[in-house]
């Protein structure tokens, strides 16, 4: 009834309060520890949340059992009792022992142990030289100009999506199991344990390991990328797998991304803590907005995993697509806080991913695709392959952005000089007019079998709206070679307006390769076959998700 209800909301506030706690630890980890141990006190930090998410579904699960066992028929109550018993004695453990801030002032100038634990790193250079980033991450992220106000609105934001991240896993993987798997939720709470308990030995292992945190957040951003795609994929083509496969990769994925996941706030939350500290930004601050951060996940996270389950349905792509698009917003903050670092290679893998699932998903049916003996079909691969790869691929042939895990192909090839890069540059971008011109003959002769109009009349407006799009991206597209073309001539044979011009060349493709993202953006949302449904929604996500996220990285630096 309404005063259950009511009841329910006012416990979920009181229980809130709590999370002031967390303000205050790690306003005290960040005020008393000194730089050569934070990381690792920001890592054991995230290993005492995650040990929280042991205890929490383990605690309710065997509560329930316990009170199914004793016979009760209230056994909510029953375990809100338990957890009420638990709070007060938590609560008056911390008023016992609890240090107050002048002990922890002198903690925090106490001589340190050479020898502990926090200060073994992999490497004897690499923990006397802790108090301090590296001569290359110094360079890379001290050097920050953005401001108090940016670095604040990236810690308030980072914080936000990774919560976001790590609180729809929690509450997606319950529902999958339990209504895809056949799991009961007191198997799916200790399920979630099992996942809470692999995060907090991950954390431990990184405390004392304290690798680079640009380095760590840029390879644990990969990992959950991975993940994430194996985990949609197997999701994807559920129903031809048995149900034990499926059920095994998505327990393995899971574990790698949450973990994953969890890990990069450490890393995360010390770049932008060093950056403060090098423009005497207010550290407490920097703590509060990422708690406010935190809070927002907590809000976010199920309602977006909740919302799309409504919309789609409880299974294993449908939380998979939703991690994706949340990992997009992920990695364009990391990319933001590293500066770009990586930022190219990213744009190239994100490329070729996208290319490779919309070629898949025309030619596979079972998956809503029109097949291979559909000429049509052939229309978007071949302008996925002309923008996606090929051209995303031939404009960062210039860009020489070191650190991150992929290399683009550029990189790839070891082409160092200019001049080689043009020649690669070159290549890749006649390819790709060869391949768009394709794809244009292509849907020309597609339209004109079945009497269609060529300039998109007499249809829904949204395809109208990409036809009309796609002529523009090929008329600029036409206009983008031919000034390449030009630009082989020696520069003082041009007239002096076209030399102005020529100039444009390198900003104008990159503008028009935005523009084809956006229109590839919008044909992934038009139903393309008329035999079936379709693509379904997930996979227009996980799809949309790869070509947005190629878009945001390219801006980057």
């Amino acid at each position: 009834g309404e005063e259950h209800f009511l009841g329910l909301l006012g416990s979920r506030a009181v229980i809130g309060l709590e999370g002031a706690v967390m303000y205050n630890a790690s306003v005290a980890l960040v005020q008393y520890s000194s730089p050569r141990t934070r990381l690792r006190y920001l890592a054991i930090y995230q290993f005492f949340v995650g040990l929280g998410l042991v205890l929490g579904p383990a605690f309710a699960a065997i509560s329930l059992l316990a009170a199914g066992a004793l016979g009760l028929h209230a056994a909510h109550a029953f375990v809100n009792l338990l957890i009420a018993v638990w709070g007060l004695g938590l609560g008056i453990a911390l008023v016992l022992f609890l240090p107050d801030n002048d002990e922890l002032e002198l903690l925090s100038h106490s001589p340190v142990d050479e020898d502990s634990w926090l200060l073994t790193g992999s490497s004897k250079d690499q923990t006397q030289s802790a108090s301090s980033l590296s001569t290359e991450e110094e360079e890379e992220h001290t050097t920050d100009t953005d401001g108090a106000t940016a670095l604040m609105a990236k810690m308030l934001a980072g914080n936000m999506i990774r919560i976001t991240i790590r609180i729809l896993w929690e509450a997606g993987s319950v529902l999958v199991l339990n209504r895809q798997f056949g799991f009961s939720l007191v198997n799916a709470a200790l399920m979630l344990a099992a996942f809470g308990a692999a995060q907090t030995a991950a954390q431990l292992l990184y405390a004392s390991a304290s690798p680079p945190s640009v380095h760590a957040l840029i390879w644990l951003e990969m990992v959950q990328l991975v993940s994430i795609l194996i985990m949609f994929a197997f999701g994807l083509l559920a129903a031809n797998m048995p149900d034990w496969l499926v059920v095994t990769v998505f327990l393995i994925t899971s574990a790698t991304t949450y973990c994953a996941n969890c890990l990069s706030s450490a890393p995360f939350n010390d770049i932008l803590l060093k950056s403060a500290d090098a423009q005497s930004v207010d550290r407490e601050g920097m703590l509060l907005v990422s708690q406010v951060g935190i809070f927002l996940g907590f809000i976010v996270g199920p309602l977006s995993i909740l919302s799309a389950m409504m919309f789609n349905s409880a299974a294993v792509d449908t939380l998979a697509a939703v991690l994706l698009g949340a990992w997009v917003v992920q990695s364009l903050l990391t990319s933001s806080v590293t500066n770009g670092r990586g930022a190219s290679g990213l744009t190239a893998l994100l490329g070729l991913l996208a290319f490779i699932l919309l070629a898949y998903a025309m030619l596979d049916p079972q998956v809503g695709g029109t097949g291979a003996d559909n000429l049509f079909s052939w229309h978007p691969i071949a302008m996925a392959m002309a923008f996606l790869l090929l051209m995303t691929w031939g404009t960062l042939a210039y860009r020489s952005d070191r650190g991150g895990v992929v290399p683009h192909l550029a990189q790839v090839l070891g082409l160092e000089s200019k001049a080689q890069r043009r020649v690669l540059h070159g290549a890749l971008m006649g390819a790709a007019f060869v391949f768009a011109v394709l794809g244009y003959v292509i849907i020309f002769v597609t339209h004109a079998r079945i009497d269609e109009s060529q300039i998109g009349l007499n249809t829904t407006w949204d395809r109208s709206l990409h036809v009309w799009m796609g002529y523009v991206t090929l008329t600029w597209l036409c206009l983008q070679v031919s000034a390449g073309i030009l630009k082989v001539i020696p520069s003082d044979e041009h007239p002096k307006l076209l030399q102005t011009l020529l100039k444009l060349h390198g900003a104008s493709g990159k503008y028009l390769l935005s523009f084809a993202y956006l229109v590839i953006l919008l044909g992934v949302w038009l139903k393309m076959n008329f035999a079936n449904d379709g693509w379904q929604w997930p996979l227009k996500i996980v799809l949309s998700a790869l070509v947005a996220g190629g878009l945001g990285v390219f801006f980057l630096p």
